[in-house]
């Protein structure tokens, strides 16, 4: 009897296992859209909240400015504010930055049609996330 049930598990998990897999899409990377969103002068300049370029997401209280000495800053609404690095990739732009809670790595790029978004994994699983951008006027 205990053979017929472990039988009919081992069936259960190859079954379970044998899900089709999703498709990604890929689409043309536009660096050029990505660059337009870095402030044009360093960090150590001060930088001005209001000319600064930000990218941000009011509904998750998330705000990044990039500066072209691959500085960035941000704030977290409830985790509060630091520094990080940017790098520029051939797919995506990468923000980095050690909050001392957690390690912080996102992707911005854009997703089809949709414009810029935030990508990212936390602790309820990947995030995609629509990105505004302030003073997107001297862009």
């Amino acid at each position: 009897m205990f053979i017929r049930y472990l039988y009919v598990f081992f069936i259960f998990i190859l079954i379970s296992c044998g899900k089709e897999k999703s498709e990604v899409e890929f689409q043309e990377f536009d660096k050029e859209k990505l660059v337009s969103v870095i402030n044009n002068y360093s960090s150590e300049d001060g930088g001005n909240k209001e000319l600064d370029k930000i990218i941000y997401n009011e509904d998750k209280g998330i705000y990044f400015s990039l500066f072209k000495d691959n500085i960035m800053t941000y704030e977290l609404v409830g985790l509060g504010v630091g520094k990080g690095i940017w790098e520029l990739t051939d797919t995506s732009l990468i923000i980095k930055a050690d909050t001392g809670l957690f390690d912080m790595i996102i992707d911005i790029k854009e997703k089809g049609t949709e414009g810029l978004h935030f990508f990212y994994r936390d602790r309820f699983g990947s995030q995609v996330v629509k990105v505004n951008i302030k003073n997107e006027q001297s862009l």
